[in-house]
């Protein structure tokens, strides 16, 4: 399945084989995200979660965004300037990950010494694979060992070198995807704001949600019993016609007021401002580079429990 053309939402259904009801129309998940009863599976009973949720909204707060700014753009700029012109090159590699790190190291407490050590952290768990069991287990070890005493900071890094390389690859190939939109945005940079807001109902990050009745629920017209799961399909409630007309048209002129790319109140992305932020600070030079970059290969998919994106986004400029 491509998750940029998630199946249509539907009616509220039970199945067999995920052993879960399945809500993917808007206004079901809607509904489940505000029910206090469907909890996110392993919730933590005591005040742990709300503690870790704390501190990394206390990393990310208003102020240090404030002062992030101009460094997150420079940061930008620097990362798209450096890139070579004679062959193709995967952004996601060699533009959106070195990129997201450097943001990461600002969310550290003494970010300039500690910075080359969490580099190093970083890239041991990254090339980790499963083949080599010891390894992996060293490289988790490490970044355990390494947030030891900060750990809203783990949570905040772990955002930020996730979960913004999956929207900013699944919403630059959006764009490549749709040259005529790029052009657009690239004539109108003021609107890259809006335009994100539109890239995240339409490329999303989170394909999907699973919470676990802590009582007897209804809800989109079926009655969810204690213990059940429930599967949230977010991409396919985005695309919900009852919600955003033509909904499978990626349109900039769109106001898309109300997606749930990011979650919903109490449930919403800890990081969102940070995510909106620094994904207009690098658009708009990825716009200004590769407005005629054509993509190069087949996109392959990368599957995580809540994440999609691509494995890599590579492209020739041919400019």
């Amino acid at each position: 399945m491509d998750p940029l053309s998630p199946p249509a939402p539907q009616a509220a259904y039970f199945d067999s084989g995920d052993n879960a009801w399945i809500l993917s129309r808007f206004a079901d998940v809607l509904a489940a995200l505000r029910e206090p009863a469907l909890q996110p599976q392993g919730r933590s009973l005591g005040k742990n979660a709300g503690n870790a949720r704390a501190n990394v909204a206390a990393a990310l707060g208003n102020t240090s965004l404030a002062g992030w700014q101009a460094r997150i753009e420079a940061l930008a700029q620097a990362a798209i300037a450096g890139l070579p012109a004679h062959r193709p090159v995967d952004l996601l590699s060699e533009v959106i990950r070195p990129w997201t790190l450097e943001i990461a190291i600002l969310s550290l407490r003494d970010g300039e010494r500690r910075g080359q050590r969490l580099r190093s952290v970083l890239r041991s768990r990254a090339t980790a694979t499963g083949r080599f069991s010891g390894s992996r287990a060293l490289a988790a070890a490490r970044f355990e060992f390494f947030f030891r005493k900060h750990p809203g900071e783990k949570s905040a890094c772990i955002g930020i070198s996730e979960t913004l390389p999956a929207f900013l690859a699944n919403a630059w190939l959006a764009l490549l995807q749709h040259p005529a939109q790029l052009a657009l945005l690239r004539e109108r940079p003021e609107s890259i704001p809006c335009a994100i807001e539109e890239l995240l109902r339409y490329a999303g990050l989170v394909h999907s949600l699973t919470r676990r009745a802590a009582s007897d629920v209804s809800l989109a017209g079926v009655s969810i019993a204690p213990g059940q799961r429930v599967i949230l399909k977010l991409t396919s409630a985005n695309r919900d016609a009852q919600q955003f007309p033509d909904p499978n048209c990626l349109d900039f002129a769109r106001r898309p007021s109300g997606h749930l790319a990011l979650g919903y109140g109490g449930h919403s992305c800890v990081g969102a401002l940070l995510l909106r932020l620094a994904a207009a600070a690098i658009t708009r030079p990825f716009l200004e580079t590769f407005a005629a970059a054509k993509i190069h290969g087949k996109i392959e998919w990368r599957w995580g429990q809540t994440l999609v994106s691509p494995a890599a986004l590579t492209v020739a400029n041919s400019q």
